[in-house]
């Protein structure tokens, strides 16, 4: 970069800056996140072409894409890779806000029992059964 009439080295860190703290891009490995070439993305980005991206903003942290949720903000449940108000019907939140699947027999349940069952059975103390 050119400073004062000089020609000035980047970082080591960088392939192409406009001043010593402010890459335009990083070399080898490294991922540029707002204008710093880092070893990682920080949490809430991903990496995408060698540039740290931001998440949805329900999004704690995510990969490969900005709705491709790995885990959530507070107030939020992780499903299917999303983060959801609530979990859906068929679901249940655990204790680490995601939302898990009700067992086959179930239609809606809570962590711990059955609370309505498929129409074939009936319901026996959260259990369904025949």
């Amino acid at each position: 970069y050119q400073h004062n009439g000089r020609c000035l080295r980047c970082s080591s860190r960088c392939s192409a800056c406009d001043s010593e703290a402010n890459c335009s891009t990083c070399a080898n490995s490294f991922l540029l996140q707002n204008n710093i070439c880092m070893d990682n993305c920080e949490r809430g980005y991903y990496a995408v072409q060698g540039v740290c991206r931001e998440c949805n903003a329900t999004c704690s942290s995510c990969l490969r894409s900005q709705s491709d949720c790995v885990g959530c903000i507070s107030g939020y449940q992780l499903w299917n890779n999303m983060c959801l108000v609530a979990c859906p019907k068929g679901t249940y939140q655990t204790l680490d806000n995601t939302c898990v699947s009700c067992h086959s027999t179930c239609l809606e349940c809570t962590i711990d029992k059955c609370t309505v069952c498929v129409p074939t059975m009936f319901n026996d103390n959260g259990r369904c059964g025949l």
